[in-house]
Formats: structure tokens, sequence, C-alpha cells
């Protein structure tokens, strides 16, 4: 019995349809749900590229029914569009259509939306005088522009030295720079931290996940939990709260492979 729940835990990892490392929430709810209907549209030739447009237009009408109060229509709209971002991408790798096309325009797509989706809360905090939302959604607006930045910074250098993205090159790039002759006390922080984050997302990368709750997780607080609260500063600042490890990782990576191309 043993033996047989390893072995379908295993061919669960090995699905090729499912991402090799993804959030939390990706791995727990959203693939479960998903992979079925994803499989089933699959057989109706559907290209992956209608479904991530339906999904943008859901953001944009939870956008809508932001700016115009109805926050939980706004919380469901925001919802069925992320389960529909969860369905393309399978689309694509089921019926192996191009996946770099499609994950570009599903990128370009998602953050569009968000951009209007905050937007619309935002205008609804104005309107309504609730200045601590305003302030809050501000702050998580501006913190997404900065991880987007960081992250466009990150594929620039990588572009630059010629490097095809790939699955590891950032851990690569951090382990180059780690063994480099120069001691100082950041450096050997950032190695033992780097240590500790490999090990723990080894034990992880067993089930999918990764090691830390990071955008994916603030959007869905954002946009499909805070509204059925009323926007609750707590629930709200923990939406900014989880942006800032992905600030963090990608800032260091960017900050390593400069120094790495400087040496």
């Amino acid at each position: 019995m043993m033996n047989k729940s390893v072995k379908q835990m295993n061919s669960k990892r090995e699905n090729p349809v499912l991402k090799k490392l993804d959030a939390p929430i990706e791995v727990l709810i959203v693939d479960p749900i998903t992979l079925p209907v994803a499989r089933f549209l699959a057989h109706f030739k559907i290209h992956p590229l209608v479904i991530t447009f339906l999904a943008f237009i859901f953001r944009i009408l939870a956008a809508y029914f932001f700016a115009q109060n109805f926050s939980n229509l706004g919380a469901l709209f925001a919802l069925f569009g992320f389960l529909l971002d969860g369905v393309d991408g399978k689309i694509a790798r089921i019926r192996q259509i191009d996946e770099e096309l499609h994950g570009t325009l599903d990128f370009l797509f998602d953050q569009v939306a968000f951009a209007i989706m905050g937007m619309g809360i935002l205008l609804s905090a104005i309107s309504n005088n609730q200045d601590n939302v305003a302030l809050i959604l501000g702050a998580w607006l501006a913190s997404y522009m900065i991880l987007m930045s960081f992250t466009s910074t990150w594929h620039r250098l990588i572009s630059q030295s010629s490097i095809g993205y790939k699955d590891g090159i950032g851990e690569d790039v951090l382990r180059l720079s780690l063994r480099s002759k120069s001691n100082n006390i950041f450096k050997s922080f950032l190695g033992i931290a780097f240590n500790t984050f490999i090990s723990v997302r080894k034990e992880l990368a067993r089930f999918r996940m990764q090691p830390y709750l990071g955008a994916i997780e603030s959007e869905v607080i954002i946009f499909m939990i805070a509204p059925v609260f009323h926007y609750q500063t707590l629930i709200l600042s923990l939406g900014v709260i989880l942006l800032l490890p992905d600030i963090f990782m990608t800032f260091i990576l960017n900050i390593m492979k400069v120094t790495q191309k400087s040496r």
C-alpha cells in the first residue's frame, strides 16, 4: 500500500502538464481544480489564448465591480479569472502549442489586468474616503511595480549574457558569486541563507512547491480575499508583505549577476 501511494505521488509530480515548481496555492488548490478542466477543454481543440483572453475579460469585469463598490462580485470575477489563468497554460502543454508565445502573451495580459483591478479598488477607496485602504493599495501597486522592474532587469541581464532562460539559472548565478575569493560578512550570511533555502526547496520540490509564499498568494489576498472582508487593514497589509520575498530574491539575483559580470 505504501509503495503504491509513493508511486502515485511520483507520477503526480512528474506530470508533464504541471509545472515542475510552482507557488503553494497553485499546487494545493488551483491545480486539482484546473487540471481536469484543461484536459476536458483540450479535447475540443480550444486554443489556450482563448482561455487567456476570457481570464482577462473576467478580471476587467472584476475591476469594474470593485470600482462600483460591489466588492463581493469583484472578488468572485477575480476568482474566475484566476482559475482560468490556471487552465490556459495546461491546455498549451497538453496540445503542445507554442508555450513560449502563449506564456509571453499570458504574462502581459496578467500584468495589465492586475494594474486595472488595483486601480478599481483604489478608485473605490478614494470615492469612499477610505484613506487607509487607498494608502495600502498604493503601497501594493508600488511594490508590485518594483517587483516587475527587478524581474525585467533580471531577464535583461540574462539575455545580455547570452544565457537562455532555464530552470535553475538563478541558482547557478548565486553559486558562482558565492565561490568568489572575496570574503565579507554579507557574503557569509548570504551563503548560509542560500544553503538553507536550497535544502528547504529540495524537500518541498518533492511536492512541486516553492519554499515560500510570494506574489501569487499576494494577488489572491488583494483581489479575492480582502474585498470579501471589506478591505481590512491587516489583510491588505499581508498582501503587501507577501510581495517582499520575491522582491528580495530578484534584487539579490540582480546584484549577484552584475557583480559577477564586473569580475
